[in-house]
C-alpha cells in the first residue's frame, strides 16, 4: 500500500483497519489491499487491478478446487470481478474528507460538474471538532467519534439533533444537493453544555461516559442522513439531466466510515445504481490520488506547456492552492451567494421600514 510519509494518522487508520476485517466484503473494492486506478487515453474508462490478498497474493476465485496456472486459466469469477472494477464515465462522486464536502459528476478527465457542495464546514471537518467537543484530542478526530457512537443511542438525547438544511425556509437549501455541517456542530455544542456537563455532579462517570457516547450517536446518525438525502438528490438530478451515470464513487477520508458506507450502499441499492469505495487504508492516500490525477491530465495534454530553462519561473508560474474543479449546477449555490443574498433581504428590508416611517 502507497501511503505518503508525512501523513500523522498511519496509526489510527491501522488500527481502524483491524477492526473491520468482518465487514471488508460487503463492499465494492473492500477486498483490494493494492489497487491501482488508470484511465485510457483512447477511452473513458478506469480500471483497477485485480483482488489481493494482505500478504499481496492474487485471490483466486476459481470454484474446481484446482490450482491455476499463474498466466492461463483464469476463473469466469475471476473476469466478472475485473469487469466489476471497470467505472466508466459519466459517473457521480460523493466526495466526503476533512476538507471538502462535495457531489460532483464526472464526465471525463478534467471535464465535471459541481451538483452540491458544502456552504461552510466540510463534514471531516465537523468531524474532527465535535471530537475535540467531546474531549478526543486524537487526530484524526472522525475515527474516535466513530468508535464513541459504536456505543450510543442518539434517540436518548432530550432533543434529537435536527437534519442541516431541514428547516430552511430557502426551498433551493432545503430541496437541494448543497451541505452544512456548521449548524449541527452547534447544537452538538449546545448538547455538550446542557446534557453531558450539566450532569457531571449528578451521575457516575460510566453514566457521563454513556452521555459522550449517546451524542457522538446522535450527530453521526443527523451527518450521515444528511450527506445520504443530498446524494439521493444528486443521482436524481443528474439522471434528470440526460446522464446515464454508471456507479456512484465513495471517496475521501471520511469515506472509512462504516455506518455512511452501509447508508450509501442502501442507498445505491434503492437506486439501483453501482457503488464503488476503496478500501480503507487508501482513503487518505491524497498524494496519490494527485499524482495519477496530474498523470492522467497529462497524457491527455490537459497540462501546462513546461517553462523554458531561461525564464524566471517565480514570475511565469502561477500558484493557485483552490481552484474551480468545474462549473456549478444551475440549482446548486454558494456561501458567498447565500450572503449576498441575505445582505440584500436585509437592506430591502431597511428600506422598507424606512419608508413606512418617512425617513
Amino acid at each position: 500500500v502507497l501511503r505518503h510519509p508525512c501523513s500523522r494518522n498511519n496509526d489510527s487508520i491501522s488500527r481502524y483497519c483491524n477492526q473491520r476485517e468482518e465487514t471488508k466484503d460487503n463492499f465494492s473494492y473492500a477486498t483490494n489491499t493494492t489497487t491501482t486506478t488508470r484511465t485510457t487515453s483512447g477511452s473513458s474508462t478506469t480500471t483497477a487491478t485485480t483482488p489481493t490478498t494482505a500478504a499481496g497474493k492474487h485471490v483466486d476465485d476459481g470454484d474446481d478446487g484446482c490450482q491455476p496456472s499463474p498466466r492461463t486459466k483464469k476463473s469466469k469469477n475471476q473476469e466478472r470481478r475485473k469487469k466489476d472494477h471497470i467505472i466508466k464515465f459519466p459517473f457521480l462522486v460523493l466526495l466526503v474528507s476533512g476538507g471538502h464536502s462535495m457531489l460532483v459528476l464526472s464526465k471525463a478527465v478534467g471535464e465535471y460538474q459541481i451538483l452540491g457542495s458544502t456552504l461552510d464546514d466540510s463534514v471531516g471537518e465537523a468531524f474532527d471538532k465535535v471530537a475535540r467537543l467531546l474531549g478526543v484530542n486524537d487526530i484524526p478526530g472522525g475515527y474516535q467519534v466513530e468508535l464513541l457512537a459504536k456505543g450510543g443511542h442518539g434517540k436518548d438525547l432530550p432533543r434529537s439533533l435536527p437534519i442541516p438544511l431541514s428547516r430552511s425556509k430557502e426551498a433551493s437549501l432545503r430541496l437541494g444537493c448543497d451541505m452544512s455541517f456548521s449548524g449541527l456542530k452547534t447544537h452538538v455544542k449546545s448538547c455538550v453544555e446542557n446534557y453531558v456537563k450539566a450532569s457531571c455532579s449528578r451521575n457516575s462517570n460510566q453514566e457521563q461516559q454513556q452521555r459522550v457516547k449517546n451524542v457522538a450517536r446522535a450527530f453521526q446518525d443527523a451527518a450521515i442522513e444528511h450527506l445520504t438525502i443530498r446524494t439521493g438528490r444528486a443521482i436524481e438530478r443528474a439522471r434528470g439531466d440526460g446522464n446515464n451515470i454508471s456507479c456512484l464513487v465513495l471517496a475521501g477520508g471520511v469515506a472509512a466510515n462504516m455506518q455512511l458506507r452501509e447508508a450509501i450502499r442502501k442507498l445505491c441499492e434503492d437506486k439501483n445504481l453501482r457503488l464503488a469505495v476503496p478500501p480503507v487504508e487508501l482513503c487518505s492516500d491524497n498524494g496519490v490520488m494527485v499524482a495519477w490525477t496530474g498523470l492522467e491530465r497529462m497524457k491527455l495534454g490537459l497540462g501546462d506547456a513546461p517553462v523554458a530553462a531561461c525564464t524566471n519561473i517565480t514570475a511565469s508560474v502561477e500558484i493557485r492552492p483552490r481552484w474551480a474543479i468545474g462549473p456549478r449546477h444551475p440549482l446548486s449555490t454558494t456561501q458567498a451567494h447565500q450572503l449576498e443574498s441575505r445582505r440584500n433581504r436585509s437592506l430591502f428590508s431597511t428600506t422598507r421600514n424606512g419608508q413606512q416611517l418617512g425617513l
